[in-house]
């Protein structure tokens, strides 16, 4: 079964748009969403016209907020997708930041620094984020910000979250 909607009241990056917000479910008992990024200090264009959050400097940051469906009960996949407009060795830092309603927004705080990947140029990359949402829960509010490094600054779009589940 496949879920596609639009929601006219999000604007897609480029300002001119919806957002779409893809559904697969498959052998009816895995699901799966994207969400693009939502808001970054500098939104991008990747070599290859894809949109999104541009990380090319230290203290560029690109965050993708989501909420978690009530049919949620554990994670098979998270992963932050990007693409490398350089070659070279990047590092990011993954920031998660999630609570329900009725609790401190930030309750769940996790990070994942300093993760080094020897990138190539035009490539699409997936980042395992699953380690910073250790407790997520159906009905939490979410929040996921990437940040650049001074080590191994980035040249990276950051296109936003993709989160499969049972």
């Amino acid at each position: 079964m496949a879920i596609e909607t639009k929601y006219p009241a999000h604007p897609d990056l480029t300002g001119g748009g919806e957002t779409a917000l893809h559904s697969h479910a498959a052998g009816g008992a895995t699901k799966e969403f994207f969400i693009p990024v939502t808001f970054a200090t500098a939104i991008g264009i990747s070599n290859r016209q894809h949109i999104g959050g541009d990380i090319d400097f230290t203290p560029d940051k690109a965050y993708i907020e989501f909420y978690v469906p009530s049919d949620f009960s554990s994670i098979t996949e998270a992963v932050v997708v990007r693409q490398s407009n350089t070659t070279a060795t990047k590092r990011l830092n993954y920031t998660s930041y999630y609570g329900a309603e009725g609790e401190d927004a930030g309750g769940h705080t996790e990070t994942l620094l300093d993760q080094d990947t020897a990138e190539i140029f035009f490539i699409i990359y997936e980042q395992d984020i699953s380690g910073i949402l250790s407790s997520l829960a159906a009905g939490d509010y979410v929040s996921i910000k990437v940040t650049g490094d001074a080590v191994n600054t980035p040249d990276d779009v950051i296109f936003g979250v993709r989160l499969k589940y049972a």
